[in-house]
């Protein structure tokens, strides 16, 4: 994920990751990637497996885009308890 979302790639400016099972190592890579692509005007990472830990992963990459216009986080299971 990472390699295809930090290319530049001035067609992609809709990103759709719901329903990926994304967790933590998902978190890690798309907060990577997101810093360093400049094209991306929406993410969607809705119904994903994504807590506060993984979204201030996503967040950390989301300081340096001053692209992004819309990011969609709803139904993930940000009130639910890490897991070891």
């Amino acid at each position: 994920m990472y390699l295809s979302l930090s290319q530049r790639n001035y067609c992609l400016v809709k990103v759709d990751l719901s329903w990926n099972g994304l967790g933590y190592d998902g978190a890690l890579s798309l907060g990577q990637a997101i810093k360093a692509n400049k094209y991306i005007r929406e993410l969607d990472v809705s119904s994903n497996r994504l807590t506060w830990n993984c979204a201030s992963l996503i967040a950390n990459g989301l300081k340096d885009n001053f692209t992004l216009e819309v990011f969609k986080v709803s139904h993930c299971c940000l009130n639910c308890a890490e897991s070891a």
